[in-house]
């Protein structure tokens, strides 16, 4: 659960005590930590979004490989940088939940995954939109929701005894490369991409990034970006030369 909105929400219900037990660092550091929370409160000088999220995006977005045509057509930029600002506006988690949480993700999950999944015979279902377990989440207090600014808590709390602490407590989710590729060292497109790929991607510039990353067994957290596009190019070359081997006839798509 993102941690940054229930500390906000715990500050503007003066829940102080609650709240400065949730603060990280020592005794001294979370008190200041409180303080300069109230002050900014106090003092009109809320970002009104995450700003490492924003920040992060802008560093993404000249990596993606994404062909200019189609990205100046469907305002892709805009809406990309609109994703970093989604938890813009919110000082409560239960509405944070409900009405915007998901708004990224609920689109692809329910329209792209479905339709992929329905072409191979596969019944899709979400089990995070489960009716049951939403109304579970929405019913325990703020407080119990997060720990520390460390996100997942349930998850983490519910696996605490299987998993080692080292890896079930680290910041990070990040596991390693071998999510995207059982490959190591540096990608590659495939050979031969299906002809349609141009429409929509510049290859060309994903393989200009490609060759950033080492040709050695060394995996750089940084360059997982450009890997993860050349995935996504590989993804959808597979998938068109199964369903669209001999092209397709893509309406209203910018040539």
């Amino acid at each position: 659960m993102y941690a940054k909105d229930g500390l906000k929400e715990l500050l503007i219900n003066r829940k102080y005590k609650k709240l400065y037990k949730k603060l990280p660092g020592n005794k001294l550091t979370a008190f200041l930590r409180l303080l300069k929370m109230y002050y900014k409160l106090n003092n009109g000088r809320q970002s009104g979004y995450n700003k490492r999220f924003f920040e992060a995006c802008k560093q993404h977005w000249p990596q993606f490989a994404v062909n200019d045509n189609i990205a100046e057509h469907y305002l892709l930029k805009a809406k990309y940088f609109d994703t970093a600002k989604f938890d813009a506006g919110y000082t409560n988690l239960n509405e944070f939940t409900l009405e915007d949480r998901f708004k990224p993700f609920v689109p692809t999950r329910m329209n792209n995954c479905t339709q992929v999944a329905n072409s191979y015979g596969i019944d899709y279902a979400w089990p995070l939109l489960d009716v049951k377990l939403i109304e579970f989440f929405l019913s325990i207090p703020t407080e119990f929701k997060f720990s520390k600014r460390m996100g997942r808590y349930f998850h983490r709390k519910a696996v605490e005894e299987y998993v080692p602490k080292g890896v079930n407590w680290k910041q990070s989710k990040y596991m390693g490369e071998k999510a995207l590729s059982e490959k190591k060292g540096r990608p590659k497109l495939n050979d031969g991409l299906h002809p349609d790929i141009s429409l929509f991607a510049d290859t060309e510039k994903c393989r200009k990034d490609l060759l950033q990353i080492p040709e050695m067994d060394f995996v750089d957290i940084k360059l997982m970006n450009i890997r993860r596009q050349a995935s996504t190019i590989n993804i959808l070359d597979s998938w068109l030369k199964k369903f669209y081997p001999n092209g397709a006839n893509w309406q209203n798509t910018p040539q």
